[in-house]
């Protein structure tokens, strides 16, 4: 009887060491699946800022080609335009001298009937002529269009200044 229980406790406590270790093991289990997850989602929070950062940049990249792009093609219409004799944007006509007052306010009465194109400032001095600043929304062949202002003799130039010459018999 005592070597039966004996062996009953000696089981009991093979029971006990066996439980006692599952428990354990599986303590460390759930310690180690929760680090390995903790791990993991720290890993896909780098991911993503890793994406997010290279997506940035790439956005960057082709916004910045895209401006090039319309950079060169703007600049491929300016110089179409001016091979075909177009003026846009800016442009400062020089009136040389002698400008009589009437045939000035003719000149400004021509430039204001032209389409697409604004007066945009007009000064000078006595003796050194007459600028007139005048703006090209779109390109126009602005040459052509100062050359059948009646009082206007000669036009030279074309890009960014253009020298014109009025008549002497007004």
């Amino acid at each position: 009887a005592e070597e039966e229980k004996a062996k009953k406790k000696a089981e009991e406590a093979k029971r006990k060491a066996k439980e006692e270790a599952k428990k354990k093991a599986e303590k460390e289990a759930k310690k180690e699946t929760e680090r390995l997850a903790r791990e993991k989602a720290r890993l896909e929070e780098k991911a993503w800022r890793e994406a997010e950062r290279l997506s940035k940049i790439k956005a960057e990249q082709e916004l910045k080609e895209a401006r090039e792009r319309a950079k060169q093609e703007e600049k491929k219409k300016a110089e179409e335009a001016l091979a075909a004799g177009l003026s846009q944007g800016l442009v400062k006509l020089v009136i040389v001298p002698p400008v009589n007052p009437g045939q000035l306010q003719e000149v400004q009465r021509g430039l204001r009937q032209v389409e697409k194109l604004r007066l945009v400032m007009v000064g000078g001095s006595a003796g050194g002529g007459v600028q007139i600043a005048v703006s090209a929304e779109e390109p126009i062949p602005l040459v052509s269009v100062l050359k059948e202002i009646p009082v206007i003799a000669e036009v030279v130039g074309g890009d960014e200044e253009i020298r014109i010459t009025l008549s002497s018999g007004k």
